[in-house]
């Protein structure tokens, strides 16, 4: 299942044991919830989106999670959400709450990873710990969603003798059993696609954007009998290498129009940003952020004290939060960038909001300034 329909799964089920807790008042969310799954039902399966609550109750009840476009485990998938009661199947319940758990950890893998990258170099200084982790965190990415296991042990055995660091890559893989020779995987984030009658090649609605924009055909993937596969965990794919198609996209276009004049960094820094470009005059530092609301965004770099670090540059760098492309159309609830600059004004006058196409051309003014 993608990423995206997971999460509007789960952002279902949750409303629903909202509401259980009190039938009297609909959580605040309820309506962009159904809006959501209705617009899901049109893309993605033959289910008639519903007109009214009663309606979308009804549909609970009587539509399966499979027939409904969600591609959960088989012992799940002939399940309704709501029982003839109209209460949350305790399954789902039970898969909603293990799911939760199970995604919280892997996407801590990587978050311990970058922890402990920066405690080794805080003690040793030693400059291969960074470089290290910029080329382990940009292993993250389309090609190595799925990969051979001695693919991910070159890897590790590249910086053995670096960081103790380096074993946790492990831990980011877990075995895949493809039941096919051949496969097909989706061209802008490398999962391995399945085409049953509900999900016929699909992926996330980032991907789809991408994918229809550009024409892109599947790709083709053909397993080897002898070799043993391993996927990303589900919380990486989904908090990783999901946001991290649009960091990778915009450091290669940049890498295309600005690297004779400039140093250009992915992951710099142990993480500082996403990217910096050395003009030997200072930096320019970018952060990209793909949420699908920009609510969410805001929200998010609060708790993470992102702000700190964002109004920590020198006076003489610039720092961008880049949104991705795909974001201005996908999101139906007003002008994104607009409505992140409103809401920074509280917290930094240091960032500039910008869309991704649009960072190509600031960061060519300031190199020609410079020039």
């Amino acid at each position: 299942m993608s990423g995206e329909s997971y999460e509007l799964l789960t952002d279902v089920i949750k409303m629903l044991m909202e509401w259980e807790q009190d039938y009297r008042n609909m959580p605040d969310n309820s309506k962009e919830v159904i809006n959501r799954l209705n617009g899901y039902l049109v893309h993605h399966t033959k289910a008639l989106p519903s007109k009214n609550l009663r309606e979308f109750i009804e549909q609970l009840k009587t539509i399966s999670i499979h027939e409904m476009g969600f591609d959960l485990e088989e012992q799940y998938g002939s399940l309704k959400i709501l029982n003839e009661e109209g209460r949350i199947n305790s399954e789902l319940k039970y898969w909603y709450e293990n799911s939760l758990q199970n995604d919280d950890v892997d996407q801590n893998l990587v978050k311990e990873f970058l922890l402990s990258c920066r405690e080794e170099y805080k003690l040793s200084q030693d400059q291969r710990i960074m470089d290290m982790y910029s080329e382990v965190r940009a292993f993250i990415n389309p090609s190595n969603y799925c990969i051979t296991a001695d693919r991910i042990m070159n890897l590790i055995g590249k910086y053995s003798n670096v960081s103790d660091s380096i074993i946790k890559v492990r831990d980011w893989y877990e075995i895949i059993n493809l039941k096919n020779k051949e496969n097909y995987s989706c061209p802008v984030c490398g999962k391995i696609l399945s085409n049953d009658i509900f999900s016929e090649y699909r992926c996330t609605d980032m991907c789809m954007y991408y994918r229809d924009k550009d024409s892109m055909q599947l790709m083709k993937f053909n397993a080897e009998e002898a070799l043993k596969y391993k996927k990303l965990k589900r919380g990486i794919y989904t908090y990783t290498l999901i946001p991290g198609v649009s960091e990778l996209r915009i450091y290669k276009e940049l890498l295309e129009r600005f690297v004779d004049n400039v140093k250009i960094t992915l992951y710099p820094e142990i993480d500082k940003f996403d990217i910096s470009i050395d003009t030997g005059e200072g930096c320019i530092y970018l952060d990209a952020k793909d949420f699908a609301s920009p609510h969410d965004l805001v929200e998010s770099l609060i708790q993470n004290q992102s702000f700190i670090k964002m109004n920590g540059a020198n006076e003489e760098d610039y720092v961008y939060l880049v949104i991705p492309e795909h974001r201005k159309y996908l999101y139906k609830g007003g002008n994104y960038r607009n409505i992140i600059r409103k809401k920074l004004r509280d917290f930094t006058d240091r960032v500039r909001v910008v869309y991704e196409n649009e960072v190509f051309r600031e960061v060519g003014d300031i190199i020609n300034e410079l020039y």
